[in-house]
């Protein structure tokens, strides 16, 4: 495995979750704080909007987010443009302030009974805020209703910035979850070596 200059892990892990085990999880989570925290960030002016009733100003929004206050998201544009099709509308929300895209979560299926969390993105300004909260928890809502089994997520281990969320919520998908290393990535001018996982 290697390394950025910085000493970081340029390793993607991918966690994968059963509902079943997911599902007490995610309740005890709500129960302890997720609820409470949502609350407070409505209270503070946020709301949430699936892209299923989206304006279409708000999915422009997202569309073009990595070229605003989006850069260290992944580029959601294939996901309109080419793989519509694997969109989750229903299951993708994004959390808005003052009429302005805060963060979002934009979820893809893969067969008929899982979903990957395929962005889970904040404005710069809002990453410490929480607001990824309010749609990440809207998707997972619809993620049982909708009687799904399996979701995923995949997160560079480098990805500092979305540390604390990961640490205090996206953790809940890590008991009895399989972590597997899908590719690594170099950086720039690097020298390829083989390596085993």
């Amino acid at each position: 495995m290697t390394s950025d200059p910085g000493g970081r892990s340029n390793a993607v892990k991918t966690y994968i979750c059963r509902s079943e085990d997911l599902e007490r999880n995610w309740q005890t989570f709500m129960e302890s704080r997720g609820s409470r925290l949502c609350a407070a960030l409505e209270r503070l002016g946020f709301s949430t909007v699936s892209f299923a009733d989206a304006p279409k100003e708000l999915l422009g929004q997202v569309y073009f987010s990595p070229e605003s206050d989006y850069a260290n998201s992944l580029d959601p544009k294939p996901f309109f443009d080419v793989k519509a099709r694997n969109m989750l509308y229903d299951m993708s929300f994004a959390a808005v302030k003052n009429g302005r895209l805060a963060a979002y979560v934009l979820t893809v299926g893969a067969g008929k009974d899982t979903a990957i969390f395929e962005h889970i993105s904040s404005h710069k300004d809002m990453q410490m805020t929480g607001a990824v909260l309010l749609p990440f928890c809207r998707s997972i809502e619809e993620f049982f209703r909708q009687g799904m089994k399996t979701s995923s997520y995949a997160m560079y281990d480098s990805n500092s910035d979305a540390g604390a969320f990961r640490n205090k919520v996206l953790s809940v998908f890590d008991t009895k979850c399989s972590e597997v290393i899908n590719f690594i990535r170099y950086p720039a001018g690097a020298v390829k070596e083989e390596t085993s996982v």
